[in-house]
């Protein structure tokens, strides 16, 4: 669908980007990381984080390398916190003074529909989804490394979050078992899509 998406210098490019802006947004996360032992610092700067993860991986994959549950963490992150923001602005009332914060996560959220198409996965990265983000919602809404926000949302955020963790670990890959796929290409290679619907297998 996205031709462009297999040319390797807009995946450079691209990539980096995303490295920049989410480590341009860890200064928002000064203060909670400044207070905090920095072996926590990977449970609070979610978002940045994940920016600079999904950054990394479309570089890799400019070169031709995928990592496939790195990838499929990557995507799962992605979706999770681009919605979880989302959601927690839309619930405390913040939507429109921070509508750029709103804007960003939404191009995030954009940019996996768009490369959706690149990635894939196996059972294990289910699992192994469900186990990291379980564990990164524990350490958030239990030992409170979740990102400062108004108290009275912070039920609702933390169910929307353990709620997300299972919901999208589990749907996503069925959207790829059933996704529209086309001819294999190399990266940098503007060929035309023969669409298909093909049943992808889970293993190998």
């Amino acid at each position: 669908m996205f031709s462009f998406i297999h040319n390797k210098f807009f995946l450079f490019a691209l990539g980096l980007v995303n490295i920049v802006a989410g480590i341009y947004s860890l200064s928002f996360y000064a203060s909670q990381l400044s207070s905090s032992p920095v072996w926590l610092w990977i449970f609070i700067a979610d978002c940045p984080l994940t920016a600079i993860l999904f950054g990394l991986i479309v570089i890799l994959l400019s070169f031709g390398i995928k990592i496939r549950w790195l990838s499929f963490l990557s995507i799962v992150a992605s979706v999770k916190f681009s919605l979880w923001t989302i959601f927690v602005l839309i619930l405390s009332g913040s939507i429109l003074p921070l509508w750029w914060v709103a804007l960003v996560h939404l191009i995030l959220l954009f940019e996996v529909i768009v490369f959706f198409e690149l990635f894939d996965f196996r059972v294990r990265d289910v699992l192994l989804a469900l186990i990291v983000f379980s564990i990164g919602d524990f350490f958030d809404y239990v030992l409170k490394t979740h990102p400062l926000m108004p108290k009275e949302v912070l039920l609702f955020a933390g169910v929307f979050a353990i709620l997300s963790t299972i919901f999208l670990s589990i749907t996503l890959p069925l959207i790829f078992s059933t996704r529209v796929k086309g001819n294999q290409v190399n990266v940098g290679k503007r060929i035309p899509f023969r669409r298909e619907i093909k049943k992808k297998r889970w293993g190998n």
